[in-house]
């Protein structure tokens, strides 16, 4: 493989792109260019580093590759290591690794623009235990005293409480905690009062300037202000109710991975990250990744259709058709998708509520709705008593209606409607502007089985009066097909 990769691509990386990790003076530096082509092959093929600089030295395919002499003695295995390092220290080092390759194989013609790629995400765990709300608190105390040890052991030996020692020596994991909530509340406020008193006492006037930069000092003060808070009557833990918590997406899972996250999708639940992945699948090219992103676990999938996008535009890959499921799609992304001259193709999310999934319950196309007037009426005739706009999480603009509770209580389907006990049936829909999107797109998909194709109306006619969540769709739906099966050969 070594041999044949030089042949056809020739050199894959040159030492100016790696010349930002190195300094212009001290010790000369092995050539960058090599290291990581090592580095990929020793990947490849699942060595070791030592076995990596050991064929170096002593495989003639690999020499071939890197374009060394056959007397060449390579380098010591700790050098990859280190190199590794630096490509960490510097997120852009590590794309310009994808970049470079990426570039050789376009000049090669394996991978082009147009055609067809598929994209789909994963998790990413990340390198940390899962910790419980209690375990957080203790073990963020325990990572910022671990971390001023090592910078200022005197300064800290010299004021911290002895029980502090004993308290936070082993890994807050490791010793049985009560299982008793009043008796596990009183161990988290002690951990609370702990972490307080250390923070002031970093930031007292006499205390050394560093420690404030230490990122264990940073990230206990962060998770201090997501879990707990003071007032006149002391220390309190925030709850869901009152002054709570923060959402998932801005709450910190261990003092070690600020930026790890927890999420729960279907049934998997995991701390770290997502990874996006693009893939090039037309049947007369290989088969090669061409996007690859790793953003928050929390992120929707649907936030990343434009900037999938947006890259492979730059990058010179924009796809003709590009498959993905249904939590990147939505009519407004298949309809901008379109004006970059991209198919998106693939299920359409129908929606998330219970009645979309529901067959004979009432989803939003069972009720009219007079764009006019703003006023909606539902399947048994009555019309809503409010409605109000505003914006969604993706800041997109939404419009709510709201029944009256008189006509909603007795009505004898109201089983199919809602299973609120005490409240009326809100309607939550997008305005009719986001209809309006599609002037121009006249889709050329014959949508697959089971899947329902609405007629878009001309621009030129009066607005519909129909739900906006299916006229929302209507341009996106004859353009919905389902995707091929994935194939890895």
């Amino acid at each position: 493989m070594a041999m044949r990769l030089r042949d056809l691509l020739g050199e894959l990386f040159t030492d100016e792109n790696f010349a930002s990790l190195f300094a212009v003076r001290g010790r000369p530096a092995l050539a960058p260019g090599r290291l990581a082509m090592v580095s990929v092959m020793q990947f490849a093929e699942g060595l070791t580093d030592r076995q990596a600089a050991d064929a170096v030295r002593s495989r003639l395919d690999w020499k071939y590759l890197l374009g060394l002499e056959l007397r060449d003695a390579g380098f010591d295995s700790s050098v990859l290591s280190e190199f590794r390092s630096r490509l960490v220290e510097d997120a852009r080092a590590e794309y310009l690794l994808f970049e470079a390759v990426l570039e050789k194989l376009k000049e090669a013609g394996w991978v082009a623009a147009g055609g067809r790629q598929r994209t789909d995400s994963t998790h990413v765990l990340a390198a940390v235990r899962t910790l419980q709300r209690l375990e957080l608190a203790g073990e963020t105390v325990r990572a910022a005293l671990e971390a001023i040890a090592v910078t200022a052991p005197s300064w800290l030996t010299g004021w911290a409480p002895a029980e502090w020692f004993t308290r936070y020596g082993p890994r807050v994991d490791a010793y049985r905690l009560p299982r008793e909530e009043p008796e596990r509340l009183a161990v988290n406020l002690q951990f609370a009062a702990d972490g307080y008193q250390l923070l002031e006492e970093v930031c007292a006037p006499g205390a050394p300037v560093l420690l404030r930069q230490l990122p264990a000092l940073e990230a206990l003060r962060r998770i201090w202000l997501q879990q707990f808070y003071r007032d006149q009557d002391g220390i309190q833990r925030r709850e869901a109710k009152g002054l709570g918590r923060p959402l998932g997406a801005a709450a910190i899972v261990s003092p070690y991975d600020p930026d790890a996250r927890f999420r729960v999708k279907r049934s998997m639940g995991w701390a770290g990250y997502t990874v996006q992945i693009s893939e090039a699948s037309s049947d007369d090219l290989p088969h090669l990744i061409t996007y690859v992103a790793t953003g928050p676990a929390t992120e929707a999938d649907v936030d990343t259709t434009d900037r999938v996008h947006e890259v492979l535009d730059q990058r010179g890959l924009l796809p003709g058709e590009h498959y993905a499921d249904s939590a990147y799609i939505t009519a407004e992304k298949v309809i901008k998708a379109h004006t970059r001259g991209v198919e998106l193709i693939g299920p359409v999310n129908r929606g998330n509520q219970w009645q979309s999934r529901t067959e004979d319950a009432f989803d939003t196309n069972a009720f009219t709705i007079d764009w006019e007037t703003l006023t909606a009426t539902c399947p048994r005739g009555h019309p809503n008593t409010w409605s109000g706009t505003g914006l969604d999480r993706h800041g997109n603009p939404r419009v709510q209606f709201t029944f009256s509770l008189t006509n909603c209580a007795p009505c004898p389907v109201r089983s199919r409607c809602t299973h609120a006990k005490t409240a009326a049936r809100t309607v939550t829909l997008r305005p009719l502007t986001s209809t309006n999107s599609s002037k121009g797109y006249t889709p050329n998909r014959t949508p697959s089985s089971g899947t329902a194709a609405t007629a878009t109306e001309p621009a030129s006619k009066a607005p519909s009066r129909r739900a906006s969540a299916p006229s929302v769709f209507a341009a996106a739906a004859t353009a919905v097909r389902r995707r091929p099966p994935f194939s890895t050969s």
